[in-house]
């Protein structure tokens, strides 16, 4: 198992506390202060516990999308999107053309239980909005969920 005990500096400067997550501490340092968009892969109550956990260090304002774009920011902020592979076409395309609009600054953190790059190879996902959330993948199962 992993040292869970990473010394993080928040947005304000304060030192996270322990984790009890998965992620190593080089993935939650590059998560809280390089703001990637980031795809979480794994069983949802994994990527729930590291959205959870993340949301107090991560960019305010929060906002979580609902099938429909939230107001655009100018400021760094942050956007999670769960279960992703679940989007329809026409929320992908809503998803991709907000991230496309000027002035959005928002870091997107995105989970989802299926691999999402199978989903883009038989065109049930669209490839860039594959591209835009896939900066940085983190796969978040556990050993034994990994298939060989």
């Amino acid at each position: 198992m992993w040292d869970l005990e990473p010394m993080l500096q928040s947005p304000d400067g304060r030192t996270s506390p322990q984790t009890q997550t998965s992620l190593r501490p080089d993935d939650w340092q590059l998560l809280v202060s390089a703001r990637p968009n980031t795809l979480l892969e794994g069983p949802p109550e994994t990527t729930d516990a590291i959205v959870g956990e993340a949301m107090e260090w991560l960019a305010e304002p929060n906002a979580m999308w609902c099938g429909a774009p939230p107001a655009r920011c100018d400021r760094p902020a942050t956007l999670v999107v769960r279960s992703v592979s679940a989007l329809d076409q026409d929320q992908q395309q809503a998803l991709l053309a907000w991230l496309d609009a000027p002035g959005n600054r928002m870091q997107v953190i995105s989970t989802t239980t299926d691999p999402l790059y199978p989903l883009v190879s038989r065109g049930a996902f669209l490839a860039n909005l594959y591209y835009r959330l896939n900066v940085l993948l983190l796969d978040v199962a556990p050993p034994d969920h990994i298939d060989s």
